[in-house]
């Protein structure tokens, strides 16, 4: 998938992907808006989500 993103925030979410473990798909800290998460595991997800395009 080509992307128009630029390299900068490329290499930004690139970083903020590799410096936690991304959660899971089925992950129920994704799905409840109360619960308990790890802040860095978050960012890595949403990190990787925006990388491969799913936000």
């Amino acid at each position: 998938m080509s992307s128009n993103m630029p390299e900068e925030i490329r290499a930004d979410l690139e970083r903020v992907a590799a410096s936690a473990e991304p959660y899971p798909d089925d992950a129920p800290e994704l799905h409840v808006l109360d619960g308990d998460l790890d802040t860095d595991r978050m960012m890595a997800t949403l990190a990787k989500k925006a990388l491969n395009g799913e936000l």
